[in-house]
């Protein structure tokens, strides 16, 4: 008896092993399936993105100052070639957060002065996170550092913090601005058509406008913007793939009243 009841004991632990094994197997499966689904609909959105919106053509005469603004994520740039392919400034990312710093900044900023482009800087503003902590950290990344445009929030849903409550978010996002405020540097927030509506109408009017929007520059009249970000499939002489385009909002005589009133 004793040796029937083991070997079913046996057969009990084998067919528990099988079925772990088919449920580790499904899981798996449906793990993959998932990852799969979002690669592809990642993939579907960056064509769709690129076939409704494909550069925008501007006008040189109306809007001759053109710029870009880059990051790590641009890799190497040889910041001589990109000013003489008519670029006249740079934004580059200096922050994130209340502790990143973009591991490039240093280097794109020197890198950029030398070429003799203007330069601005700006912080990914983290909707989860302490505002005077994010305005600390922006200005601790820049510190020594001189800044031809107004120190930018960017302020944007893409790829930022979920389930934060919009009046949460908006008191980080004053709590930072009130704080740089105090620092006594000019402000400009970054946000496309959808986060003014959310987050900057009707609020903060001394702060500048660097609106994304793939119109083109001077067809709506509902947005007092200074610069406008156009394309994020951009190509520049010296930069290796996309990167991202803007045009300022006057022409030459204009762009450097405003610089010099930094």
């Amino acid at each position: 008896m004793a040796v029937k009841a083991n070997k079913s004991s046996k057969r009990k632990r084998s067919k528990r092993k099988r079925k772990k094994h088919s449920r580790n197997w499904l899981f798996l499966m449906i793990a993959s399936g998932v990852v799969g689904v979002l690669i592809l609909a990642a993939g579907l959105f960056y064509v769709n993105k690129r076939l409704h919106h494909p550069n925008v053509t501007i006008n040189s005469t109306n809007f001759p100052i053109r710029g870009i603004d880059v990051s790590s994520h641009n890799g190497v740039i040889n910041f001589a070639r990109v000013a003489r392919d008519s670029v006249s400034f740079v934004i580059l990312k200096a922050s994130e957060g209340t502790s990143f710093k973009d591991p490039r900044f240093d280097l794109n900023y020197s890198n950029a002065t030398k070429a003799g482009l203007r330069v601005g800087a700006y912080h990914f503003f983290r909707k989860s996170n302490d505002g005077r902590l994010q305005a600390d950290n922006f200005m601790r990344s820049v510190q020594g550092k001189r800044l031809d445009l107004p120190f930018v929030i960017d302020i944007e849903d893409w790829g930022n913090d979920h389930f934060v409550s919009h009046s949460s978010v908006m008191q980080n996002f004053k709590d930072m601005y009130n704080r740089l405020d105090q620092y006594g540097v000019r402000i400009m927030i970054y946000t496309n058509k959808n986060g003014y509506d959310k987050y900057v109408a009707n609020r903060f009017r001394d702060a500048s406008l660097w609106i994304c929007t793939f119109d083109e520059p001077g067809s709506y009249s509902n947005y007092d913007w200074r610069i406008q970000q156009y394309s994020h499939w951009g190509n520049i002489d010296g930069i290796t793939g996309d990167v991202d385009l803007n045009v300022f909002n006057g022409n030459a005589e204009q762009w450097e009243a405003w610089v010099q009133n930094q």
